[in-house]
């Protein structure tokens, strides 16, 4: 696998596979870009279905064996050594004029992949002009980048009435699975939900257990506490630590997105908001937990008298979609830049220790607010909700309409219809577009 981002991946990177002979390994493989005649424009319409069908096969084949594997990178347009196959000897680009019909057609055959596999991403790198201001040569190197699953084991299914089969990377080589290895993929894949859900549990748990005693760190107050865990897969299916300090060495202020003070901590680092309200805890597995306390300043009206929002603890349901869309964007945008952590990611949100809580809604035409003090319950545990991070573009307005589902159940907990932040087609409402684009000034 190219260690970048795939979007920061550019020709030069290529050629340095060439130059530098980087070989195939378990998680790196180069293609012909013959490999991809079924989806070619120049070449799609005039395979025999048999050759269209067995291209499609190995295709697949490759895909799924990455996926229940340890995840790489797939590069078509690459020839290898003949005589040493894993070898990249020449770089042969090949000529597309709709680059956005193929990558359409391939997610297509990829959905074929059952169960479907993390999204991966597929990436367009243009060869470049031989002179500045020629125009483009429309003719590239693709790029896959198959995610290690948590699903696995994925199968391939040649005809409709066929058999299952799985495949995985050994080496250079992709092989079918046995039924042994198929049988501890099937295990491996249903601990990873177990783990992910007893962390949740744990961490649940503790906050309950200082609430009780009035203790949380960094001293915010233990009441109204809104607790959101960014869970990525991959930190319980691989043994990946973070080292700090070379974040540090590469970016002083890697951080400053966070928050402005860090302590270390046994689990890794907790950063301190700009204010005294919230913090958040990066763990060295590549977890992220965002607190925030709604239990700091009471309200009081000093121009009218017992108002019924008077000495509550006031939170506006409008600005609380931002803050949550915020906080989750922020993260995952992290986990993907500064720590190369891919999707898919497990969001849950909690509130704790609820006390004189007054949610509302500000009516702004007749200056008021609607709301009503809540009282049902001390603790609020949402479902999880899963993010594909390929889905997505990682807009804080994308984010926001993949959480419109959680949103909605929060405001229905606080005895709303639903978020008013989203119009009938699940699209941000301009005034939630706009609060969250100061949010992210």
């Amino acid at each position: 696998m190219i260690l970048k981002p795939v979007e920061s991946i550019n020709y030069d990177d290529i050629i340095a596979l060439k130059n530098n002979h980087t070989r195939e390994n378990s998680n790196l493989e180069y293609k012909k870009a013959d490999s991809l005649n079924f989806v070619l424009s120049i070449t799609k319409e005039k395979l025999d279905e048999p050759t269209k069908e067995k291209r499609i096969r190995e295709f697949l084949k490759d895909i799924s064996a990455f996926a229940n594997s340890e995840g790489g990178d797939i590069l078509y347009g690459i020839k290898c050594d003949e005589k040493e196959g894993d070898l990249p000897v020449e770089i042969v680009p090949f000529k597309e004029d709709n680059i956005d019909g193929l990558k359409r057609d391939l997610y297509q055959h990829i959905d074929k992949i059952k169960p479907k596999i993390p999204t991966p991403a597929i990436q367009e790198i243009a060869e470049p002009p031989l002179k500045i201001g020629d125009p483009p040569t429309k003719k590239y190197i693709l790029l896959i980048r198959i995610e290690q699953s948590w699903r696995s084991p994925h199968a391939i299914q040649y005809q409709s009435d066929s058999p299952f089969y799985f495949h995985k990377r050994t080496g250079v080589k992709t092989i079918q699975m046995n039924m042994e290895e198929i049988r501890e993929s099937f295990i491996r894949s249903e601990g990873i939900i177990e783990k992910i859900r007893l962390f949740h549990e744990k961490r649940i748990e503790y906050f309950q257990n200082i609430a009780a005693r009035n203790i949380i760190p960094f001293n915010l107050m233990p009441a109204n506490l809104m607790i959101i865990h960014i869970i990525p897969t991959i930190s319980f299916l691989q043994n990946k630590i973070i080292d700090f300090k070379a974040l540090k060495r590469s970016d002083e202020n890697w951080y400053s997105g966070f928050g402005y003070t860090k302590n270390f901590t046994l689990d890794g680092l907790a950063i301190k908001g700009i204010d005294a309200k919230k913090y958040t805890h990066l763990f060295r597995t590549g977890l992220v937990e965002g607190v925030k306390s709604y239990g700091i300043d009471r309200y009081k009206d000093t121009q009218k008298d017992n108002l019924p929002e008077d000495n509550k603890f006031l939170l506006n349901l409008d600005q609380l979609d931002v803050e949550i869309s915020y906080q989750i964007t922020r993260s995952i945008h992290f986990l993907k830049s500064k720590l190369n952590i891919p999707g898919p990611y497990f969001i849950f949100l909690s509130f704790l220790k609820i006390t004189d809580l007054y949610p509302y809604v500000y009516d702004h035409r007749i200056n008021q607010r609607n709301g009503s003090l809540f009282s049902k319950s001390q603790e609020l545990i949402f479902p999880a909700i899963e993010l594909n991070d390929y889905s997505i573009t990682l807009s804080v307005s994308d984010i926001a309409e993949k959480m419109r589902t959680l949103l909605d159940i929060v405001w229905n907990a606080f005895e709303k219809e639903a978020s008013e932040s989203f119009d009938p087609n699940g699209k941000c409402m301009p005034h939630f577009l706009e609060k969250l684009t100061e949010f992210n000034k």
